[in-house]
C-alpha cells in the first residue's frame, strides 16, 4: 500500500502546512478543505494515499491508520487524530449508512467523500456504516486502548495465530489493558486479558457472534450502546476487575543463577578513564531542549 510521504517535524513549536500528493485520481494539493496539516514539535505523521482497506479505497487521509481489513465480510477502517487539530480523509464511501458521526464535515468531489474531523472529537466515533463498510474515528488517546487480535480459523493449522501464516482473521477490541488472547467457538467470542480499571468494553467481529466471554465469564451486552456504534457486528459492554481476587502471594525466588558479564560489577572496575560529558555546546542543529544544558549527543564526543 502506497505512502506518499513520511513527514517529520524537528522544530520545538508545532507548524501547519499543505503537502503535494500524487495519487490515482491526480496530481493535488492536501488537505484540500482543511486550513493545513498540524504537526506539534519533534511531532512526525504518515500521510497515505491510494491506500486499501478490505476492497475498498481511501484517496488520502492525514488521520493515522490504526486498523484497514476485513472483519465479518465488511471492509473496516479505523482512523485517529490529535484531537486539538483538524485531519482529512479522501474515502469512496458503499452502502447505504445507518449511522453518521457528529464532529465531522462531508463533501463530495468527483465521487470521493471528503471527511473533515474537526477539533474537538473525543473518544470513538462512527462515520459511516452500511452493511458493505464500517469507518470509524477517535482521538489519539481512545485509539491508544485498542488491540487487534487474530482469531485462529483451524486449530490443526501451524503458527494458528500469526497473521497471514496461520490467519487472516481478526477482530477490534477496545478498553482493556492487555487483550492476551481471542477465540471465536460457534457464536461465542471468548476474550482473555489483563485490567488496571474499569473500562468501556469495544467489540467490532463478525456478525456471527451473539455472545462474548472476558476470561471464561459471561459480559451482559450493552445493546444501545452497541447500536450507537454500528448496526452489524458491534458488542459493548462495561467491564470491571473482578472483586473475588483480594491479595496475591508470589511465589519464592530460588536458585537464581548468574553469570559475571558486565565489568561494572568487578571489584577492580574503574570509571576514570572514561570521557567527561560536560559539553555545553553541539554540532547538532538543535540543542537539547531538556536538562541542565549539558549536552549528551554521542557524535559531540568523538
Amino acid at each position: 500500500m502506497p505512502l506518499s510521504s513520511c513527514v517529520h517535524a524537528s522544530i520545538r513549536d508545532s507548524t501547519t502546512f499543505k503537502l503535494n500528493v500524487t495519487t490515482s485520481a491526480g496530481n493535488f494539493e492536501i488537505p484540500r478543505l482543511s486550513s493545513g496539516i498540524t504537526l506539534a514539535g519533534r511531532q512526525s505523521k504518515l500521510i497515505v494515499t491510494d491506500y486499501s482497506f478490505g476492497s475498498s479505497k481511501v484517496l488520502y487521509s492525514t488521520a493515522q491508520v490504526l486498523y484497514a481489513g476485513n472483519i465479518g465480510g465488511r471492509d473496516i477502517l479505523f482512523l485517529y487524530g490529535d484531537s486539538t487539530s483538524e485531519s482529512e480523509a479522501g474515502i469512496t464511501f458503499s452502502g447505504t449508512p445507518r449511522i453518521r458521526a457528529a464532529g465531522v464535515s462531508t463533501t463530495s468531489i468527483n465521487g470521493v467523500t471528503i471527511v473533515t474531523f474537526l477539533p474537538g472529537i473525543q473518544g470513538l466515533v462512527t462515520v459511516w456504516d452500511s452493511s458493505e463498510q464500517l469507518v470509524l474515528y477517535s482521538d489519539i488517546d481512545t485509539a491508544g486502548t485498542f488491540w487487534s487480535p487474530e482469531i485462529s480459523v483451524d486449530s490443526s493449522v501451524e503458527f494458528k495465530n500469526y497473521w497471514q501464516f496461520g490467519t487472516n482473521t481478526s477482530i477490534l477490541v477496545g478498553g482493556p489493558y492487555l487483550v492476551r488472547n481471542a477465540t471465536i467457538t460457534g457464536t461465542t467470542l471468548a476474550l482473555r486479558g489483563d485490567l488496571n480499571e474499569s473500562v468501556r468494553l469495544t467489540v467490532i467481529a463478525s456478525d456471527d457472534v451473539k455472545t462474548v466471554t472476558w476470561n471464561g465469564i459471561p459480559i451482559s451486552a450493552d445493546v444501545a450502546a452497541a447500536s450507537n456504534l454500528t448496526g452489524q457486528g458491534g458488542f459493548s459492554a462495561q467491564l470491571q476487575p473482578s472483586s473475588t481476587i483480594t491479595s496475591f502471594s508470589p511465589p519464592a525466588l530460588t536458585n537464581w543463577r548468574y553469570a559475571d558479564s558486565l565489568p561494572e560489577i568487578q571489584s577492580g572496575f574503574s570509571d576514570a578513564g572514561w570521557t567527561l560529558a560536560d559539553h555545553t555546546t553541539t554540532n547538532m542543529p538543535f540543542k537539547p531542549y531538556y536538562g541542565d544544558g549539558r549536552v549528551l549527543y554521542g557524535c559531540d564526543y568523538e
